[in-house]
């Protein structure tokens, strides 16, 4: 949802609780037979009370909707509508209306439903276990009750046995996962965000959303337990959709190094490889890319390992860079290229950054990187490429290029460099897509 407008106050919170305590108090004072000045004070202090309360209601949930809907905008009641002839009763019916009907509404009852759902497994629990051996009990009627609830919304193939195995996976993976992504930070704002314990240590889904559930203390982290908890719980949920998917990380791995055979033993010569060692000039002014002189030529050099050049030291404005390259050898011309191989990690991550659900939409679960020296080695790969790998018509589409334009590679992802020169290709191999980049070593060292 890009942008969407919410019209509140919401008419919820007018049976919350507190406004029923003070609605109470004000109906006792009201029956003491106070005097009417001091009885008007006190119902102006009550007055402020409400609107102290009312207003911190909205902005609770205001904080709930933005979670799942960040780009809502909200706006006070139109004033201007009353000269219209519409009232504040009529408003708050079509509010009422539309709370009803509402996704989020539907959410927080569905959440509700999952709670219900998990204390109705722990009425099966048999009486008279052990602490350990009840707590073992008490997951796996739970999990069994997520297990069957979820098999129709997934339509899987699987047994219980294999459902556990693979939601305890996914946690794993999603907190090692997060923290990753804070180990990109520095230390003193990464030890601010550690999840809490509690949270950091829950292994299976029941443990995680009895803590989204629970609402206790008034200290820093304890307030904060049941929203990280809800965090890791729908991102570890992404995950096991990735997992029982089709481009499950198993499957995408074994894919991935069948083709590399193919890499190995077709399209480079199995017998022929070298060790070039790459010695680029770098421009502190440019971010340590590779520096270019004034044609805009890199300064750039290619070495073999035996020459005495490619036995410089390394500085901090020069890289001295190995690399073993593979030798391609078509219709008389050979090429040397340097090949690399990647997956993609992370995949919730990216789902939620295209706004997409399914894990098939995203093209780099396998990926490949194949590094060229010259122009005449591009058109070399290509040719050996189009002979052994990528040989039916319909095989290969969405190419991209920025080799003889300005911009990024993919001008549809504003996270692409755009002075990384090179061309991109989805090809399908093996049941699934792999992308394909060919970049000059320029490019490669940037």
């Amino acid at each position: 949802m890009e942008h969407a407008e919410y019209r509140c106050p919401p008419p919820f919170y007018h049976n919350s609780r507190e406004l029923k305590v003070l609605k109470r108090l004000k109906t006792e004072l009201e029956r003491q037979g106070l005097p009417p000045e001091e009885l008007e004070k006190l119902m102006a202090v009550f007055r402020d009370e409400e609107t102290a309360i009312i207003q911190s209601h909205i902005a609770q949930h205001r904080v709930e909707l933005y979670q799942t809907f960040p780009g809502l905008t909200f706006f006070a009641p139109d004033h201007a509508e009353q000269s219209k002839g519409v009232t504040f009763t009529a408003r708050r019916e079509h509010a009422e209306r539309i709370r009803r009907s509402s996704l989020l509404t539907g959410e927080r009852q569905r959440f509700k439903r999952l709670r219900r759902l998990m204390r109705e497994a722990l009425k099966s629990l048999p009486s008279g276990l052990g602490s350990a051996e009840a707590k073992r009990r008490s997951t796996e009627l739970q999990e069994m009750a997520l297990f069957k609830t979820y098999g129709v919304q997934y339509g899987w193939d699987l047994d219980f046995q294999t459902f556990q195995r693979l939601t305890r996976k996914a946690i794993e993976r999603t907190q090692g996962y997060v923290q990753q992504l804070l180990d990109y930070l520095p230390i003193n704002h990464s030890r601010q965000l550690i999840f809490a314990a509690g949270v950091r240590n829950a292994r299976d889904f029941p443990t995680l959303i009895a803590l989204a559930a629970k609402s206790s203390g008034a200290g820093i982290i304890s307030l904060r337990t049941a929203q990280e908890a809800r965090v890791i719980a729908e991102l570890a949920l992404l995950e096991l959709e990735h997992l029982i998917g089709a481009y499950n990380p198993d499957k995408v791995d074994a894919i991935r190094q069948e083709l590399i055979s193919v890499f190995e033993d077709q399209v480079f010569d199995p017998g022929q490889s070298r060790r070039l060692v790459v010695v680029a000039e770098l421009d502190p002014a440019n971010d340590y890319r590779v520096r270019r002189d004034g044609q805009g030529r890199p300064l750039l050099k290619v070495h073999d390992e035996s020459q005495s050049e490619a036995h410089q030291t390394a500085t901090s404005t020069r890289m001295v860079l190995p690399l073993d390259v593979r030798v391609i050898r078509y219709n008389g011309r050979s090429a040397l290229v340097y090949f690399e191989e990647r997956h993609k990690e992370m995949i919730f991550a990216k789902l939620l950054r295209k706004l997409y659900r399914e894990p098939e939409h995203i093209t780099d679960h396998s990926g490949l990187t194949c590094v060229v020296f010259d122009d005449e080695s591009s058109e070399v790969l290509a040719d050996k490429l189009r002979r052994t790998v990528v040989v039916n018509p319909g095989q290969v589409w969405a190419q991209m290029s920025n080799a003889a334009r300005a911009g990024a590679i993919d001008s549809n992802n504003p996270h692409s460099a755009v002075d990384r020169r090179g061309e991109k290709y989805i090809f399908r191999w093996g049941g699934i897509n792999h992308e394909l980049q060919i970049l000059d070593i320029a490019s490669y060292v940037d």
